[in-house]
């Protein structure tokens, strides 16, 4: 993110080239769903949360897998 704010393009720029990586290499096929039936935690520390790509790839697989929970604390 960092990158994109010096060059100027900030969250928006940012997420839409996020997005094609993403879809590009197809990650919700590079993972195992099953790895999150027990519950899982993962924590990030960012100053911004809504600004998050690890946010953004919850919601992403959330959407994918039918029964992944995810819960932003």
């Amino acid at each position: 993110m960092r990158g994109y704010n010096k060059k100027g393009g900030g969250w928006k720029v940012f997420k839409k080239d996020y997005r094609a990586l993403r879809e590009k290499r197809r990650v919700e096929e590079m993972l195992d769903p099953r790895d999150s039936e027990t519950p899982t935690v993962r924590l990030w520390a960012e100053p911004e949360p809504d600004q998050s790509h690890r946010r953004f790839l919850a919601v992403y697989l959330q959407r994918r897998w039918e029964n992944l929970k995810v819960r932003h604390l």
